[in-house]
């Protein structure tokens, strides 16, 4: 860098034009992002599941409770992956099933995401009605602006019922 470069980038026009530059180029990378949000990160980015040992294939409802948390939502998580398992209901509490569906609805992939909303019904009745109520109107909304009509569909059924 010359002296006169050096200078000028010193000077208050300078740290102006540098400042606005920064600010273009940030606002450059925002809208990069938003766009790439729908081909980059819906696609690659979503929620994954350890895989269940064997030891817990077999386990009856008693023994379902006094599983620890990481071994309950390892459970959780092949019944959402496979659609088959466990019942969800008896993994963990009302409140905390539903934060796993609602965390399943935000972050998961399209297949997860049916699933979660699906099985909203599990912990509808049991005193969060209104939360459960207000998840499936987001998976709703999400599903129509994503255009994934079968997950709209079973958004609405899920109101519908409620």
């Amino acid at each position: 860098m010359t002296p006169e470069q050096r200078a000028w980038v010193r000077s208050p026009r300078g740290q102006m034009s540098l400042l606005g530059a920064v600010f273009v180029g940030s606002v450059l990378f925002s809208i990069a992002c938003v766009l790439a949000r729908g081909a980059f990160f819906e696609t690659y980015v979503y929620e994954k599941h350890a895989p269940v040992g064997a030891h817990l294939a077999t386990l009856t409802p008693e023994q379902l409770a006094v599983l620890p948390e990481a071994d309950r939502k390892a459970l959780y998580g092949q019944r959402i992956d496979t659609g088959a398992g466990v019942e969800p209901s008896v993994l963990a509490p009302p409140d905390v099933l539903h934060g796993w569906l609602r965390g399943t609805i935000v972050t998961g992939n399209p297949e997860q995401r049916r699933e979660a909303t699906a099985l909203l019904p599990t912990v509808a009745g049991r005193g969060i009605d209104a939360d459960v109520a207000e998840t499936a109107r987001y998976a709703h909304e999400r599903a129509e602006r994503l255009g994934d009509a079968e997950w709209a569909a079973r958004a609405r059924a899920v109101l519908d019922g409620l």
